[in-house]
């Protein structure tokens, strides 16, 4: 039983701050939605899915750093792996973002028909790509400060924050 408990601690050590970045980050695009959404009186997500979503995502990224493709550019500038990771998590998010919507409207309009009008409507909306900016931002900041602390140390980003 101690043996799980230090392996869910070490997990939950390892995921705290990206869970913790992407959840603020969520929260923000979550805000910006509702204030584009707020004339029409639809509420988007509740804080409960954005922890959730926080939670997926923090998660997925630290598990596909694992994969040897991510880190193609090890060794060269950052701003190589930077861009690239960037472009891949912007990729995998517009898919899943792309999944999530199809789901949903073949659940709301039980027709494969329907749903595909539905997810075209929704795509050639400003609002959704307004949200896919805020996330590729969002990653862009995420990945370029990962790469950074990588590079540095996390005691050399501590000592240069917080002072000794």
């Amino acid at each position: 039983m101690s043996a799980l408990i230090d392996w869910l601690k070490k997990e939950l050590i390892e995921i705290f701050p990206a869970v913790l970045y992407f959840l603020v980050a969520f929260s923000l695009i979550n805000l910006t939605e509702n204030l584009m959404l707020r004339d029409s009186g639809i509420r988007y997500a509740s804080f409960g899915r954005v922890f959730v979503g926080a939670l997926i995502v923090g998660k997925v990224i630290l598990v596909a750093d694992l994969f040897l493709f991510v880190d193609v550019f090890r060794g060269r500038p950052l701003i190589y792996n930077t861009l690239w990771k960037t472009g891949l998590y912007a990729i995998m998010s517009l898919l899943f973002r792309l999944g999530e919507l199809t789901l949903d409207s073949l659940f709301d309009y039980k027709s494969v028909l329907a749903a595909q009008e539905h997810l075209l409507a929704a795509i050639t909306e400003p609002r959704f790509w307004a949200i896919q900016l805020w996330i590729v931002i969002l990653l862009l900041i995420f990945v370029a400060s990962k790469e950074l602390i990588g590079a540095i140390g996390t005691d050399r980003i501590r000592q240069l924050f917080l002072g000794r």
